[in-house]
């Protein structure tokens, strides 16, 4: 999950504005402390300073982020 934690500092990445309330979701189910839910500041510009939209896909990563957290948990 440390992956998507340095990924969601990069402002330029979808996962940004998704990653804290995703790692939320997955502490609901893995236990407190499973993921750390805090996002570091990070480098790179906005997407939508950019001009870009910035397309939501938290239902999806969220999800993704569930599997994960379930799949591993029964690893341990």
């Amino acid at each position: 999950m440390a992956i998507f934690n340095e990924a969601a500092s990069n402002k330029s990445q979808l996962i940004n504005g998704d990653y804290a309330s995703a790692a939320q979701l997955i502490d609901l189910g893995c236990g407190p402390g499973f993921v750390n839910a805090t996002v570091p500041q990070g480098k790179g510009t906005s997407a939508s300073s950019s001009g870009t939209r910035k397309i939501s896909t938290s239902p999806a990563l969220a999800l993704v982020f569930l599997v994960v957290g379930v799949w591993v948990q029964q690893l341990i």
